[in-house]
């Protein structure tokens, strides 16, 4: 069953451990014997880590904002700006997607950006 999965490594090691928690509920109630899933191990996780833009992929990044209103005829002059602004705000500040939508313009002064990341909690 195991080798039917198409998923990451990450995503393996949540399924088993599903696995693993599900069989040893059956285990603990005196349903079944025997866990069939206690050995499985989860499978070795290395993370890749997000580097930044290469130039050429900036380039592109900024041609399609630049394109936005061609693609897009319905959308307003403001959208257009908030959306360039948008993506300056995580390229130059280096913040998450998540982090810059919900950013308040509190958390600026004088040129400095006091924030804790949305996932980690930290500053």
């Amino acid at each position: 069953m195991r080798e039917s999965w198409t998923v990451q490594s990450s995503s393996m090691g949540k399924r088993i451990e599903i696995l693993r928690n599900f069989f040893s509920f059956f285990e603990g109630s005196d349903w079944i014997e025997k866990h069939p899933a206690k050995g499985l191990k989860a499978p070795v996780s290395k993370p890749h880590p997000t580097l930044p833009f290469s130039p050429e992929q900036w380039e592109k990044i900024t041609w399609a904002l630049e394109t936005f209103d061609e693609s897009h005829p319905n959308r307003t002059e403001e959208t257009g700006k908030r959306l360039k602004a948008l993506v300056l705000l995580m390229r130059y500040l280096g913040i998450r997607i998540s982090d810059a939508v919900a950013l308040k313009r509190e958390r600026i002064e004088k040129g400095k950006l006091f924030l804790y990341q949305a996932k980690t909690g930290r500053w």
